[in-house]
């Protein structure tokens, strides 16, 4: 029996998509699984969520968020909100236990400078989600695992996607703009960055120093353009930064402010995960992540 192709597999599922009665969708689903069953009988396990035997009672915490950006003339306006439900789960049963929150009117920021606002306020967001999720496995006790929106891959490199041409546009205007070739462009580069970077973790210590993450945002949002203006002024006040470079620092400065809120709090939730033995999981449903996947050496 030859195995199932992307053909097949394409020609079932068409099979099930709508204009047709319900019963008839479902008597596809079942059809396709034994035909599933049968073509990779030891390789693919296919069956409906009520027809998974008990083993024992699972406890399951799933986050999401969600945001909305409005651009205007000189800044984006992004609201951010988060939902975390926990679950005790026992084959198809499931019971609702508890809930965190963050609303929208907590979660309420002025992007600036504005660029890049969709994708920044998607950064800020995973952060958010991050420091719910990390509160939540903290909190309740005997938690088997985390359901997190998206995927593992992108929450990896979308720091490096999202910094990288502001990365590029700064370092290549400060090389444009310095006319002495006798300076060591890359040195004074890597001096401005150590600052950055100093001075970006102060504030963030500042900001998770409570572990509710309604301190936590509400600290966030309160001192985010203070934040930003002293990591921009360390570098102002210590390095000779021509006029012309300032806007692509400032821009820099801002976006590695935000990826790292983002990236501190996914380093506090996998620092409770495994101190708590959680499993963490992404629901994938990003192209961009299939992609990744396709192209792995070890699917």
């Amino acid at each position: 029996m030859r195995a199932l192709s992307s053909y097949d597999i394409a020609k079932l599922i068409a099979k099930m998509i709508p204009f047709e009665p319900v019963e008839r969708v479902l008597d596809e689903l079942t059809r396709s699984k034994e035909i599933f069953r049968e073509m990779n009988p030891s390789e693919i396990k296919v069956g409906k969520l009520d027809e998974i035997e008990p083993y024992e009672e699972a406890r399951g915490i799933f986050v999401d968020g969600s945001n909305v950006v409005s651009e205007r003339r000189g800044a984006g306006i992004a609201i951010f909100s988060v939902a975390s439900l926990l679950f005790s789960i026992r084959g198809s049963d499931l019971t609702f236990e508890s809930k965190y929150l963050l609303t929208p009117d907590l979660c309420f920021l002025f992007l600036v400078p504005r660029f890049y606002v969709g994708t920044r306020a998607n950064t800020i967001m995973r952060g958010l989600e991050n420091i719910v999720a990390a509160y939540m496995a903290e909190k309740n006790e005997n938690i088997d695992f985390v359901m997190m929106d998206g995927s593992f891959a992108s929450v990896l490199l979308s720091p490096k996607w999202g910094i990288q041409h502001l990365y590029s546009d700064f370092y290549l205007v400060l090389r444009e703009s310095i006319g002495d070739k006798s300076v060591d462009i890359d040195k004074k580069v890597i001096d401005i960055c150590e600052k950055i970077s100093i001075a970006t973790m102060e504030a963030l210590n500042d900001i998770f120093k409570e572990n509710d993450p309604k301190a936590i945002a509400r600290r966030f949002v309160e001192k985010y353009v203070e934040s930003i203006a002293k990591i921009y002024d360390s570098v102002l006040d210590s390095c000779d930064i021509p006029d012309s470079v300032r806007i692509p620092l400032m821009n820099f400065v801002t976006m590695f402010f935000e990826t790292n809120f983002s990236m501190m709090a996914l380093k506090r939730l996998m620092e409770i995960a495994g101190k708590k033995d959680i499993f963490l999981m992404w629901l994938n449903k990003e192209p961009e992540s299939r992609t990744l996947t396709k192209k792995s050496p070890n699917k």
